[in-house]
This record gives C-alpha cells, structure tokens and sequence, in this order.
C-alpha cells in the first residue's frame, strides 16, 4: 500500500482554543482521522483530473487508516492506495515487463479515441495469447509493434498494399518510462494545511459533548 502518514503538534492549537487535556486522545485521533478522509477527497479529485482513463477500481484503490487514542500523545493516521500502479503515478519511474513473454504495449491504435478505455479483447496479453488474428513484427526502426489482421489481403496484393488489411496496436517494450501524474505529497499536505484548524475543533466539539 502506497500510504502517507498524518501527523501533528497540536499544542500551538491548544493554546488557542483553551481546553483540557481529558478528552484529548480522543479528539485528537478523530481529528487526524478528518484529516486523511478529508485528504482522500482531495487525492480523488486530483485523480479525476489527471487520469483520463480512470477506473472505479482506481478511485476506489485509495484507503483510510484511522489514528486511534491507544497511540496518544503520538496518533498517526494513514491515507493511500492499495492499487500496485500508484507508486508509479506518484512518483515517476520505469515500469519493467514482468513476464518476458508478455511485454508492454504502448497504445496506437488500440484506442478508439484518446480518453476511450481499451477492450480487453485487444490488451496485450490477451491478443498474444489469442495468437489467431494477431502477430508482431520488427519494424525497420528496430521496435516491435502488435498487429492486428483485419481481413486476409487478396493474393497478389502488392506488400506496400497489404497495411490496409492490418491495423497497428501497440509498440512493444520490456521497460515504459512513466511520468510523475499526481503530486501525492502536495495534495495531502494542501488538504491538511487547509482542513486543520477547523477539523480539530470539530474533534474537540464532538469529543467533549459525548462527555457531558
């Protein structure tokens, strides 16, 4: 799971609101608590924005861990993804095939549109597996390239003819170079500067009316 943890000082606050100390484990785990539900928000919104062929799965890979009063005075809360592509996404990097038999496929013609999802009829592991109807060649500028067979080129048909019977899926590669998408650690930080002061007082609020 990729996670971040929230944490803080809350004594500076403390002084400004005047309160005492016998519900503040409480408070304080709901507060840090507010504040990564609050920061999940945030991360959903981002990923909305960024990922142009989001899934429910996706937006739904980011999970809450509530900080708890057993760990007072040093509660921590945890917001994060369980989707192992996220790390990728946040942070930037090589994503490396994992079966030799299996490479990656940069899409070219595999989807309808840019933002359209790609069948998994035509995911690359399914095409190669399928094998009937698909094939890959090495092109002349020494990448690999998925091909699918529309129909079967007349006999005789000239071979500069013959792309009209095929349609170019993807490039095949071993290892993707994946650009930094979501700014992880600035949206949860933005979200917790901003929700701080008022989600503790809400905390304090909820904690000592449940006392009286």
């Amino acid at each position: 799971m990729l996670a971040l943890k929230i944490k803080a000082n809350f004594d500076q606050l403390l002084k400004e609101i005047h309160v005492t100390t016998q519900q503040l484990p409480q408070a304080t785990a709901d507060a840090l608590s507010g504040l990564a539900f609050r920061a999940r928000e945030a991360l959903s919104s981002e990923m909305k924005e960024k990922f142009t062929l989001r899934t429910p799965y996706t937006l739904k890979s980011l999970r809450v861990k509530r900080a708890t009063k057993k760990d007072w005075p040093n509660p921590i809360a945890y917001i994060g993804s369980v989707a192992p592509f996220m790390g990728l996404q946040t942070e930037g990097g090589d994503k490396v095939a994992k079966n030799q038999d299996v490479p990656l496929g940069a899409p070219i013609n595999a989807r309808e549109s840019k933002n359209a999802a790609i069948p998994h009829s035509i995911w690359v592991r399914n095409a190669m597996k399928r094998r009937k109807g698909f094939f890959w060649i090495r092109a002349k500028d020494g990448r690999r390239y998925l091909i699918q067979r529309l129909s079967n080129a007349p006999k005789g048909t000239p071979m500069d003819e013959r792309s009209k019977f095929t349609k170019a899926l993807y490039v095949l590669e071993d290892k993707v170079k994946i650009k930094k998408r979501i700014q992880l650690l600035d949206v949860v930080n933005e979200s917790v500067r901003r929700n701080y002061k008022s989600e503790f007082l809400r905390a304090i609020e909820y904690a000592y009316g449940n006392k009286k």
